[in-house]
């Protein structure tokens, strides 16, 4: 770790952010590794990126001389972020920052507490940043550690003894609507994960009939015939408005699929029912101008935090547990980087990268001319020589006084590395 550089996030999520803000800045699927990129080429060298229906959070390793780079970037890549993130944005430094991945991982930053998907969606962000090479040894050391814990979370305390989702308080806000569902037609308009969890609940819920529909026939008929329902065209949804009395939609869309022409014209077929809108997708389905209809009633991500909370404060125990659990493993872990293995860490850092720079400064003049992309090349290349060089030693030491077989092996690997490169 270089001089003064530190872990930070910065985030936007549902506890401080409306959806319509969250969704301005929310990442789409096939986004996210031109994000990556352009915070690597505005000089970030370790970035992970999340964004989920409910966040949207930065992980980097900075300094003071980089720290201005990531609003830069930000703007470009989305200009809304800076109104969004001085009005609804957070920004957590070192022991908070780390804390907070772990809290996100671990579920207890949720919407939904306890719910399962978000460890697999952190995991997937750091598998995409490690793909895209902004993972370094520090934020691998980080997110490692935070992947450890979460499951110490999970499989020590009762937090996720009842699994919950945001697909299951979907289903459960149908239910306080309707008392049962056994008279109702749904339909799920997306059958993705999120569409999958719905129509189970939907089903475990004894929904009378199940409509399925999504871009992927095959896909929708899957999920169809699994849970008993009926998979729907993608060209035929709209006229399958008409039928249904609950409509759940989780469709990964960049505009919106269900306005006021839809419904008005669904209306018309339903004599006077009423239609309860779910919208759990971000960006969302549904546009708000529906609500102007009689008899259409529209709910989204934010309307759910009531119910959610209900399933909190029912496992409110076992979130306290978890919470403490939490708290002892960050102490633990900052404990074991900073008490007394800090500097030699970086130490050890400082006189690699110093032997590097030396060594590519040699190389590059003894070259008459050598191509900008190729020296870039070369940079990346040595960079990620030393960072695999260094990557088990240096987590040794980090992570010793957490993790040790006895108390003194952290600061006996501090020991070695100090006589061994002469630190």
């Amino acid at each position: 770790m270089n001089a003064g550089e530190q872990l930070l996030c910065w985030g936007v999520n549902h506890e401080r952010a409306p959806i319509a803000a969250r969704e301005t800045i929310a990442v789409a699927a096939g986004q996210h590794d031109a994000w990556l990129k352009g915070f690597r080429d505005a000089g970030l060298a370790e970035i992970v990126l999340l964004s989920t229906c409910n966040r949207t959070e930065l992980y980097a390793m900075i300094d003071a001389t980089n720290d201005a780079i990531v609003k830069k970037t930000l703007g470009t890549m989305a200009p809304q972020s800076g109104t969004i993130f001085a009005e609804y944005g957070y920004r957590h430094r070192e022991t908070a920052a780390f804390r907070h991945l772990v809290r996100v991982a671990s579920s207890l930053d949720s919407l939904v507490v306890g719910e399962p998907q978000i460890l697999g969606q952190v995991k997937s962000a750091y598998d995409r940043a490690c793909a895209m090479g902004t993972v370094g040894r520090w934020l691998h050391g980080y997110f490692q550690r935070a992947f450890r814990i979460a499951k110490q979370v999970r499989t020590e305390t009762g937090v996720g003894s009842q699994p919950v989702s945001v697909g299951s308080v979907a289903v459960a806000l149908a239910g306080q609507i309707f008392g049962t569902l056994e008279s109702c037609t749904a339909l799920v308009l997306g059958a993705g994960e999120m569409g999958e969890q719905v129509a189970q609940y939907l089903r475990s819920a004894q929904i009378g009939r199940l409509l399925v529909t999504s871009r992927t026939t095959t896909r929708a008929t899957e999920l169809a015939q699994r849970y008993g329902g009926r998979p729907v065209p993608w060209v035929a949804w709209e006229s399958a408005l008409a039928e249904a009395d609950i409509v759940i939609c989780s469709a990964a869309a960049p505009h919106l699929l269900i306005g006021p022409g839809q419904l008005d014209q669904a209306r018309g077929c339903r004599q006077d029912r009423p239609i309860f809108l779910i919208d759990i997708a971000l960006p969302r389905n549904i546009d708000e101008a529906v609500t102007k209809l009689n008899g259409v009633y529209l709910y989204d991500l934010d309307d759910l935090k009531a119910v959610a909370d209900e399933h909190l404060q029912m496992r409110r125990a076992a979130v306290d547990e978890a919470i403490a659990l939490v708290e002892t493993a960050v102490d633990q872990h900052w404990r074991a980087l900073t008490n007394g293995n800090g500097p030699i860490v970086a130490s050890l850092h400082r006189k690699c990268e110093e032997i590097r720079t030396e060594e590519l400064a040699k190389t590059f003049g003894r070259l008459a001319a050598i191509d900008p992309q190729l020296r870039t090349a070369f940079e990346a290349c040595t960079e990620a020589i030393v960072s695999k060089i260094l990557h088990d030693p240096i987590l040794s030491v980090k992570e010793g006084g957490a993790e040790a077989a006895s108390p003194d092996e952290g600061r006996l690997a501090s020991d070695w590395l100090r006589r061994l490169f002469r630190l």
